[in-house]
Formats: C-alpha cells, structure tokens, sequence
C-alpha cells in the first residue's frame, strides 16, 4: 500500500513539474500567417504556421520573409515564387523595408498567372502583417523601382528636358 502511494506520489510530482514546465517555458515560437492565393480558384487563403523567431525586429523581418518565401504548406495554394529563387538584398530601417528582387521575378509572375503588381501585393502584406514594427515595404527590381510615380500620359502639360 506504501509503495502504490509513494508511486502515485512521484506520477504525480512528475505530472505538475511537466507543466510547470510547458507553462513557463521561455517559447519564441510565433504564430504567423501568410496570404497565399488558391491555385484552382480566384480567390486568396490564409496559412498559420508557428516559426522560430529570435533576435531582435529586424532579423524577425527578414526571417518573416524567408519563411514566406519557402512557400505554402498546402499544395492546393499557389507559391509566389519557386523554391530556387533568392532576392538581392533586404534590410530594414525603422519601420520602412527595402527588398530588392531580380528582374526574374518579372517572369515568374507571368508564369504564376500573376501580375507583378500582385506579387508585389502579397510579399508587402505578409511582410507587414508578421511584423509589429514594419510599416511600410519597399520592392526595387535590380534597384530600380517599378510603378511608381506617374505616368507620362498623367503629367500634366509638356515635359520640359
């Protein structure tokens, strides 16, 4: 009879220690979720995936970025870019992002069935969504950037030279 309540007694010292444990653990694991659109449909889905975030914002942001780009879990989503691709450069200064892609991702999106326009969409809003500090994302093509600014055909009047 001891022995089953020392046994008991140990189960159950063992049970409150492991969560304790679970309770206090120091967890850097986050929530993300990234926007992804729907390969048979028009239509944009939602990912949750939990990643390993450590350091400070900025490493967060390009590990954010990285994540995104490894692509979606499920195959019925489409991945914005292949799995080959890299970017030239990304950095953050305050709560502005700066990502620079190679013109590749010109074709790439003409091979997704996807503008440039939207591609672009859909890197900017997973960028700040899964970050707190990042306010604004800025995307260059070979560190030229694209769209922006108005046309010729909307300045007003002539352009002198």
């Amino acid at each position: 009879m001891k022995k089953n309540i020392f046994l008991l007694g140990v189960i159950s010292a063992s049970f409150v220690v492991s969560i304790l444990f679970i309770i206090f653990e120091d967890n850097n694991y986050t929530n993300l979720s990234f926007k992804y659109k729907y390969e048979t449909e028009n239509r944009y889905v939602y990912e949750d995936r939990k990643v390993l975030l450590v350091g400070n914002y900025k490493y967060r942001a390009k590990r954010v970025l990285d994540e995104y780009f490894l692509g979606p879990l499920s195959v019925f989503n489409k991945k914005t870019v292949p799995y080959y691709f890299t970017y030239n450069k990304f950095y953050v200064n305050g709560s502005t992002a700066y990502l620079d892609l190679p013109v590749s991702i010109i074709k790439i999106s003409e091979n997704n069935n996807m503008s440039l326009d939207e591609t672009f969409e859909l890197i900017t809003f997973n960028i700040i969504k899964n970050t707190k500090r990042i306010k604004e994302v800025i995307i260059t093509v070979d560190g030229q950037t694209i769209g922006s600014g108005p046309s010729l055909l909307e300045l007003p009047g002539k352009l002198i030279e």
